[in-house]
């Protein structure tokens, strides 16, 4: 399981890359709890899983264009962001992306869905936070069947 040992200090303004089923569930969680989120996908047709009213009260600002684009990362103001998250369904996308905020943006927090457990411990050792679906279903199911 993935521990963050930081202080929760607020509302903070976040940039998800990929406006899949996840990123549009975690997207909709941070906004209800206040936080500003600026959601990025390739297709415009993905923010229609959004909630209208959270984007008209601009606690959700969808943008379109491609994750691994420098370019449309400053568009989506990825250089004002506390937390980076790249949460598309392909690993490579979500690692390119989660590098560029990381090292040449310097985005302190970076989370990155990598479904390849053999990669998220090489992406967490390189600053990143790697997580992955199989991984944090076996550690919810070890917990329910020892609890």
């Amino acid at each position: 399981m993935v521990q963050i040992d930081r202080p929760v200090l607020g509302p903070k303004h976040i940039l998800i890359v990929g406006c899949t089923e996840l990123g549009t569930a975690v997207a909709t969680a941070l906004a209800d709890l206040g936080n500003t989120v600026h959601i990025l996908d390739t297709e415009s047709v993905a923010f229609d899983r959004l909630s209208k009213s959270q984007i008209d009260e601009h606690r959700i600002v969808p943008f379109v264009g491609d994750g691994t684009s420098q370019e449309n990362l400053l568009k989506a103001d990825v250089l004002g962001v506390d937390v980076f998250m790249a949460l598309t369904t392909h690993d490579t996308t979500n690692i390119l992306t989660a590098q560029l905020a990381k090292h040449h943006f310097q985005v302190e927090v970076v989370v990155c869905r990598v479904d390849d457990s053999d990669l998220q411990m090489m992406y967490n050792d390189l600053g990143l936070i790697a997580i992955g679906a199989n991984a944090l279903l076996a550690d919810t199911a070890i917990q329910a069947a020892t609890a």
